[in-house]
């Protein structure tokens, strides 16, 4: 089996169920706190392409109403009807902290709430963003998102139709966020492992019972995350610093790369490229069409 080290290495980015679990924490939190202002910490590329002039302008005063979250993206929505959006990328964090003099390791941008505490926004690699949306940049962030998988419209019938006009491979599928939104390689694999899907399945040739249990097990994984705090292997971090306890309970993501058996039929778990991304999988339980057709 992989060490704690080998993982680590993977750094997955934060995904549904580790951005629901800091929007759970923060909406406890600092709901209806008001924002005092923003500060820069020493990465002004965070918040470009505004300046913290102009985003301390909008924001300064502001009671935080509501917490969202769309996909992979959490929503700030603010008294002035204007939304600060954080996508945390690969290695982000939100942490809610009394005030220090010091700043914290890798902290990029803090809100200072009026009660003195403070929003910190942590990210080791660079490559989270806050930005301001009013009403029309959240109408077109929304169009370019799919469907939300523990929504109510992400159904069986709704998957069989929606894989029904896709040609390629099913993991393919699952990871665009244009069809399905907030899905990434760690769901994706376990809940195609428990399915017995193999991730080059073409996503057209599925039957109606593999959608139905694929449907299935794509919210049971995504919910036990959200139940176990999220998917901790490095960087990620709930609101108030805590890991995740999700990564005790996978299957096959990670898992892959050594002899370590299926937790199903005890032969040997792989690691193979699937459009590009690395994908954890039993060979013997997660089969290809016996015509050995992919797309």
């Amino acid at each position: 089996m992989p060490s704690s080290v080998d993982r680590d290495k993977m750094a997955p980015m934060p995904e549904l169920p580790e951005v629901e679990t800091i929007r759970i924490g923060l909406e406890s939190m600092i709901r209806g706190a008001r924002i005092d202002h923003g500060e820069i910490v020493g990465f002004p590329g965070v918040i470009e392409p505004l300046a913290i002039d102009q985003l301390n302008a909008a924001i300064a005063g502001q009671q935080i109403v509501a917490l969202q979250r769309r996909a992979k993206y959490l929503l700030f929505d603010l008294s002035n009807e204007l939304t600060l959006i954080v996508h945390l990328r690969m290695t982000g964090q939100l942490l809610v902290t009394e005030p220090t003099p010091e700043p914290s390791r890798f902290e990029r941008f803090k809100f200072v709430l009026h009660d003195g505490r403070e929003v910190r926004y942590i990210d080791q690699r660079k490559f989270g963003r806050i930005s301001l949306a009013d009403a029309v940049a959240l109408e077109r962030l929304d169009r370019n998102l799919g469907v939300e998988p523990l929504g109510e419209e992400f159904t069986a019938a709704w998957l069989a139709d929606a894989l029904a006009r896709k040609g390629g491979q099913i993991k393919p599928v699952l990871l665009d966020q244009r069809v399905i939104a907030g899905i990434g390689n760690i769901y994706a694999d376990e809940a195609l492992f428990r399915s017995g899907i193999h991730p080059q399945f073409p996503a057209n040739r599925l039957t109606e019972g593999q959608i139905a249990e694929l449907h299935g097990n794509l919210r049971y994984v995504l919910n036990g995350s959200i139940d176990r705090g999220g998917t901790t292997f490095s960087s990620y971090r709930n609101a108030s610093g805590e890991s995740g306890t999700n990564q005790l309970t996978l299957q096959v993501y990670g898992l892959g790369r050594g002899d370590t058996p299926c937790p199903r039929c005890g032969g040997p778990l792989t690691c193979l490229k699937v459009a590009g991304r690395s994908s954890h999988l039993c060979p013997v339980c997660q089969q290809l069409p016996s015509d050995g057709r992919t797309p």
